[in-house]
């Protein structure tokens, strides 16, 4: 796993559906690099759930790519992928402020209001 923090190009394609997230606080996996800015800690729960989303794109730009089409266009592909990156990231966590941050981000339009708040947290300790 390689860490940068330039953002690559496809960030655009990301801003176009979800605006607001594409900020300085944005941490974002493309094949097999995590790109986010320096400022952000990058404690072990969530290296664990940036690498859950390097095997879901198997280390490749081009299926990468692929992969980030069905995440903006699906919202069924977007919550499977992210629940079981955050699934990952509260397991190894086990603190119940990462169940609230994560479950009040998955219900956010962060990612586009897929889950109410009390569902979100459901569907992360499945």
């Amino acid at each position: 796993m390689e860490n940068k923090t330039k953002k690559p190009w496809i960030v655009h394609l990301i801003k176009l559906k979800f605006p607001r997230i594409v900020d300085d606080d944005i941490i974002m996996v493309w094949g097999d690099t995590v790109y986010k800015s320096k400022h952000i800690d990058f404690p072990n729960h969530l290296v664990a759930h940036e690498q859950v989303h390097i095997k879901q794109q198997k280390g490749s730009k081009l299926y990468g790519l692929i992969w980030l089409i069905g995440y903006i266009f699906s919202n069924t592909f977007r919550l499977n992928k992210e629940l079981e990156a955050y699934r990952i990231q509260y397991r190894i966590s086990g603190d119940p402020k990462v169940l609230h941050k994560i479950a009040t981000d998955l219900s956010s339009d962060i990612y586009g209001n897929l889950v109410s708040f009390d569902e979100a947290v459901k569907l992360i300790k499945q």
